[in-house]
């Protein structure tokens, strides 16, 4: 039971991240190749516009 409880744990790890990884990357295209605003992008992404600003933000540190 413990193992295939580490095993999910870590499946939906890399899920989540994943997601994450894809919601930063559509965010940045909608923003900064496109040129729609937070709040838009926050609203065709399901998102608030804080939301997109910190991932917008962080994938930027990342990069550098």
């Amino acid at each position: 039971m413990a193992k295939s409880m580490t095993t999910y744990k870590i499946r939906y790890e890399k899920c989540a991240q994943r997601a994450l990884d894809r919601s930063a990357r559509a965010a940045r295209a909608l923003t900064q190749e496109f040129g729609v605003g937070l709040r838009d992008a926050g609203d065709l992404l399901g998102l608030s516009y804080q939301r997109v600003q910190q991932l917008t933000a962080n994938n930027a540190r990342k990069q550098k």
